[in-house]
Order: structure tokens, then C-alpha cells, then sequence
């Protein structure tokens, strides 16, 4: 019942292979990045589980741009997630280092858009 991060507002649902039948029911939102005293960044976010389906072993990759960046801009950074143990109808909340951190310019949070991909399940 655990969900590791491997180093990544609006809510976006995850876009994937339509084969993939959870992807339509998992949504990434509430995304806020703070610096650490250390002067890193750092993304906290939500993954929220809207099937009836317990998920595990589902591997995310979330690319994050502004909200105003065109689709084929480059993302603000990415960061990856295993999730694990994720109940029907369960949130969670996720801490995750950013370490490709595209600019040191991040919107704030109202600003940020999530764009979720399935790696594997």
C-alpha cells in the first residue's frame, strides 16, 4: 500500500493507449512546487483513483507545463510514479523531487498543467 516516487492547477485525467482501461480513471491534480532550504525543488500532487479497481504496479510519467504553453512546448519539468495499492475511489498524496527543471521560473499553482501518460501496468 505504498506509491514511490521516481523523480515529477488544473486536474488533467491521464491520456494513454485506449487499451489501457484504468487510464481514463486516474487524474493528477493539485500540484504545488516549493523550494527546499537546500534550494532543490520539489512537487507535491494528488493522484486520485476514480474506477472501482484497485491499481498496482501502474507506472506514470506527468509532464508538467504552464497553463498558457502551447501542447508542444517543452515541459516545466517531468517527474515519474509508481503507483501501488491505490484503492477504488482512493487519493493520495505524492512528494516528488524535480530534478530536470526545465526553468527557474515556475507559475504558480493555478498555472500548472499536468499531462499524464501510462507507462506500463
Amino acid at each position: 500500500m505504498a506509491l514511490e516516487n521516481k523523480s515529477e492547477a488544473a486536474s488533467t485525467p491521464v491520456t494513454s493507449n485506449p487499451a489501457n482501461a484504468l487510464a481514463r480513471s486516474i487524474e493528477v491534480t493539485g500540484l504545488r512546487v516549493l523550494e527546499n532550504v537546500q534550494h532543490t525543488f520539489q512537487v507535491r500532487y494528488i493522484i486520485v483513483n476514480h474506477s472501482d479497481t484497485l491499481v498496482s504496479n501502474l507506472s506514470l510519467r506527468i509532464a508538467v507545463r504552464s497553463a498558457s504553453a502551447s501542447n508542444s512546448a517543452k515541459p516545466l519539468f517531468t517527474v515519474s510514479a509508481l503507483v501501488t495499492g491505490l484503492a477504488p475511489y482512493e487519493s493520495r498524496e505524492v512528494i516528488a523531487d524535480i530534478e530536470d527543471q526545465a526553468s527557474r521560473e515556475i507559475p504558480e499553482w493555478d498555472h500548472l498543467k499536468p499531462e499524464v501518460q501510462v507507462v506500463n501496468q
